[in-house]
């Protein structure tokens, strides 16, 4: 998704609740998003990965923005 508000890339995940990352370009958005999703996994396993985890992205930019409120 992109917010024209806020000039940023935002990514979220079905897959792994909580993931929600932004960045003013899409190659700072997978770095962000891959940081993010490795966080979640070892707060989740409450211990760190032993192998680094895999961020795929199949290329598609969503129009809308979801606000997400914890």
């Amino acid at each position: 998704m992109y917010d024209h508000e806020a000039n940023v890339f935002i990514a979220t995940s079905t897959d792994l609740t909580g993931l929600v990352a932004e960045a003013s370009s899409l190659n700072e958005l997978m770095f962000s998003a891959y940081d993010c999703a490795e966080m979640l996994i070892e707060h989740t396993l409450y211990q760190p990965l032993k192998r680094t985890a895999t961020v795929m992205w199949d290329g598609t930019i969503e129009r809308t923005i979801n606000f997400v409120t914890p």
